[in-house]
């Protein structure tokens, strides 16, 4: 009999169990934070004016020297009271660089794409992870592809590596968010092979070189293909924190509507 009583009250928890909702509204931000150099609390205070439901930081640091030996996005996440996860580029100064997410539920289901390279230059990467937006289920992809630096032929390798990650993000299964900081501007030819799978969302906001920005390389996207998302507003936040502003996307995501 107590078996078959806890049996029948799991099944009212699951009949009872609230159904994700169709439509909710979020903050999403993607930021180049250039490894904390200009310390964590110009960061700190920026997203907690924000107010996202989920990051994007590019130019991350795990334990390295060079940043004291700090696990940097455990530490943001911490003090913004978030969820972290950290996809590592390349080890570096007895830690690793790479890049992370921070959402307001739990990231599970991480996976990372190895985007391609020519020679010997910064290794890039992409990450995806599944998370819950105010109850609804959505994926996030974060990236950063290259910059010139150090690069024999920049154009080439960035579209090389929007190539991969355009094959990568096909046909999700839930609506999916990609943000990063992609290193070339609208009307470039990375973006226009992106362009085929997703559609962006966050308009040409100038980004990048603070204090007085004059190129448009950071994005937030919507792959095609589940869901919905309408934009309620963009625009490059005020920040002395790195070399990049932040980038913030208000959105409302409807999710597919079951067949």
């Amino acid at each position: 009999m107590r078996i078959l009583a806890t049996v029948v009250v799991a099944l009212a928890v699951v009949a009872t169990a609230p159904a994700p909702p169709s439509t909710v509204r979020a903050r999403v931000v993607s930021w180049n934070i250039q490894a904390l150099s200009s310390g964590m609390d110009g960061v700190l205070a920026t997203l907690r004016t924000l107010e996202p439901d989920v990051v994007a930081l590019q130019e991350v640091d795990l334990r390295t020297l060079r940043s004291g030996v700090v696990d940097q996005p455990e530490a943001l996440a911490k003090a913004l009271g978030m969820k972290a996860r950290f996809a590592a580029a390349m080890p570096y100064e007895g830690g690793e660089y790479g890049i992370a997410l921070l959402s307001r539920e739990e990231l599970t289901d991480v996976e990372v794409l190895r985007l391609p390279r020519q020679l010997q230059e910064e290794p890039r990467i992409a990450m995806r992870a599944q998370t819950v937006i105010r109850g609804m289920p959505v994926t996030v992809i974060n990236t950063h592809l290259a910059a010139d630096w150090r690069v024999k032929d920049p154009p080439r390798l960035r579209r090389d590596q929007a190539h991969a990650l355009r094959d990568w993000v096909r046909s999700p299964g839930l609506p999916t968010l990609l943000l990063g900081d992609f290193n070339c501007e609208p009307g470039s030819e990375p973006l226009g092979a992106l362009g085929a799978v997703a559609t962006r969302l966050s308009g040409d906001h100038k980004t990048h070189p603070t204090p007085e920005p004059t190129r448009a390389i950071d994005h937030v996207w919507h792959v095609k293909g589940a869901g919905e998302v309408r934009v309620l507003g963009s625009r490059a936040a005020m920040s002395s924190a790195s070399d990049h502003l932040p980038l913030v996307v208000d959105l409302e995501i409807r999710r597919a509507a079951s067949k």
